[in-house]
């Protein structure tokens, strides 16, 4: 008795016993014809998925270079890799803990060497790291992030845009603005003093020239939070490596 020999193919279909078939056994007997070209595909399978099983990590084992415990979360809740998602991509992802194959845009400083797909693409464009074998990944951490404005002139203040973490500053993808409010007024009603109880007009000065009040500057009672912002969900921005 031996193994079934396997190849990385799609059998097109399982064959069906008929019941005029012979049994016989061997490489080449109707018997194991079904049960190869099921091992086939299962193969096939495997190999396209690659490894691409989910990782179990234990609180005695390094979790990532990075040295991230997530409030002490070592299991990676699922994968997200294949072969049509590029190095670099910017995903959004719903958990603490960033799935296998990526890295989160925490601003880590990060080995060149292990992640050097991801080197070539970026670059020291987010920070040098030691200057030698690490290099910074994007830190999106509390940012909304903003399209690439690329002289469309929908960003007015693209051009004031700050370093992105080498130097970079300006209408350039990775560069950073602060938060701002846009150009805005209030309208009020100037306060006048109504009319005293004999009659006499408060507004009247000497010889019938008329006086109004002069009201001192001030600041109104601050009643916000700390910043401007739309209604919003807080996610992981997750890179791929």
């Amino acid at each position: 008795m031996a193994n079934q020999e396997e190849q990385s193919v799609w059998e097109l279909g399982i064959y069906q016993f008929s019941e005029l078939d012979e049994l016989r056994g061997g490489v080449d007997g109707i018997d194991n014809v079904p049960l190869r070209q099921l091992a086939n595909r299962t193969l096939y399978l495997k190999d396209q998925l690659g490894s691409k099983a989910p990782v179990i990590h234990n609180h005695d084992e390094a979790y990532s270079p990075l040295d991230h415990d997530h409030d002490g979360v070592y299991a990676s809740p699922a994968y997200v890799d294949s072969k049509e998602t590029p190095v670099g991509a910017i995903m959004a992802w719903p958990t603490e803990v960033e799935p296998n194959g990526w890295l989160p845009c925490e601003g880590a400083a990060v080995d060149r060497e292990a992640y050097s797909n991801l080197f070539a693409l970026i670059q020291s464009n987010y920070g040098d790291g030691n200057g030698e074998t690490t290099f910074n990944l994007p830190d999106y951490r509390g940012y909304f992030l903003r399209g690439w404005d690329n002289g469309s002139g929908t960003d007015p203040d693209a051009a004031s845009r700050a370093d992105r973490g080498d130097g970079t500053t300006g209408d350039r993808v990775g560069t950073i603005q602060e938060d701002d409010v846009g150009p805005h007024d209030h309208s009020y009603t100037d306060p006048r003093l109504g009319d005293t109880a004999d009659g006499v007009d408060p507004h009247s000065g000497y010889n019938g020239v008329k006086e109004y009040p002069t009201v001192n500057g001030g600041t109104t009672a601050q009643n916000s939070g700390l910043e401007s912002r739309p209604i919003n969900k807080s996610v992981l921005f997750v890179i791929k490596y």
